[in-house]
């Protein structure tokens, strides 16, 4: 899975919202705010990776406990596909 290149992710102060655009922007009129570790999920969305990529990727980057990383992915990942911003 991947995210759409219809959703642009961007910087606004200390925050990290992703828009869409093109296309996107006909079906979800809006911004999704993202902290932290969903701004870090849709940085490794930029290339295709599997859900379980996406729990190596946080491990290795946070002090995290693997349930509770893959509950933030699941999370983060329903957000997404909500909006229609995956590729699957």
């Amino acid at each position: 899975m991947r995210i759409k290149e219809e959703f642009v992710k961007t910087e606004l102060g200390d925050s990290a919202i992703l828009v869409p655009v093109g296309a996107a922007d006909d079906e979800f009129h809006g911004v999704i705010r993202l902290n932290e570790t969903a701004a870090f999920l849709v940085d490794q969305l930029r290339q295709n990776v599997t859900e379980e990529d996406l729990v190596l990727a946080l491990l290795n980057e946070y002090d995290v406990e693997r349930s509770v990383a893959e509950k933030n992915i699941r999370a983060v990942l329903d957000s997404l596909r909500k909006v229609k911003a995956l590729e699957e």
